[in-house]
This record gives C-alpha cells, sequence and structure tokens, in this order.
C-alpha cells in the first residue's frame, strides 16, 4: 500500500471496464438488502391470548416473526399462567403472516417448581397455538425458541 494516498491509483485504473459490472452488482445487491432485508422480519404481538396468560414484567414481551427469508415463524418471551389450563386450551393467535399453510406441533418451554420441561403445541392454519396438555397455575412458559415451517 503507498504510503501517500494521493499517489493511490484511481480505482478506474484498477479495475479498468470491470468496475462497470462490479457498480452494477452492487447497486443491485443494496436494492436486494433494502427490499428484503436480512431475511429477518420485525417482532409481531400476538392476537387474541388466552386471559389466563400474562406477561412477566420485566422480561421480553411475547411476539412472532419470521426469520429464513421468511420460511420459519418464531416466538419470543414469557408468560406466567394465572389458572390451570386443560389440554387443548388455546393459548393465542398468531397474526395471518405467521400461519402455517398445515397444521403443525412445536414445543415451548415449562417451569415446573424450578424443572424446565418441554411442551407440546399445536399451531393450526387459523394461527390458534394450543395446549397439548394440562398445564398448571402459577407456571411460567418460555416462547424463546418455538418455531415452525411457514412454507
Amino acid at each position: 500500500m503507498p504510503s501517500n494516498p494521493a499517489s493511490t491509483p484511481p480505482v478506474h485504473a484498477i479495475f479498468g471496464s470491470r468496475l462497470t459490472t462490479i457498480e452494477a452488482r452492487l447497486t443491485a445487491l443494496e436494492v436486494w438488502i433494502r427490499t428484503y432485508g436480512s431475511g429477518v422480519g420485525a417482532w409481531t404481538k400476538l392476537e387474541t391470548v388466552n386471559a389466563s396468560l400474562k406477561p412477566v414484567a420485566g422480561w421480553e414481551a411475547p411476539e412472532v416473526r419470521q426469520e429464513q427469508d421468511g420460511a420459519r415463524a418464531f416466538l419470543k418471551g414469557i408468560y406466567e399462567n394465572t389458572a390451570e389450563l386443560a389440554g387443548g386450551a388455546k393459548l393465542f393467535t398468531v397474526p395471518v403472516a405467521f400461519r402455517p399453510k398445515a397444521n403443525v406441533a412445536c414445543i415451548i418451554g415449562v417451569d415446573v417448581s424450578g424443572v424446565f420441561k418441554a411442551y407440546p403445541c399445536s399451531v393450526t392454519t387459523a394461527g390458534v397455538v394450543e395446549l397439548r396438555e394440562v398445564l398448571k397455575e402459577k407456571l411460567f412458559l418460555y416462547l424463546d425458541g418455538a418455531n415452525w415451517s411457514l412454507t
């Protein structure tokens, strides 16, 4: 590298006619990034949340977003349940953009007396997330990492 930046040859002298192609590709890449971003969507609030579920103060609010260029939906956040929920209980509904094309299963974490357990849930094409097992009162539901395919 020259010690004097003023003596550095201009970019066109280094790349010649290839510069136009490089500039065009960079412009196309910039447009793609502005249009599609990094493949990760914005966090979005959940809909129709079961009245027994309360967000935990001081923790991230429960939300959903698309990742992997719209191929998967991911959840985050924590709820505390204030009453026992039966198997088949509807926890919440995800907005239309996050609904699977076919019914799918996902796993949420539950803190049962200090022991972390995996609880299976169903996600319907209508976006309803349902429990498959009974959930006792005063437990924490960890949504972080629960995900399903959107394709």
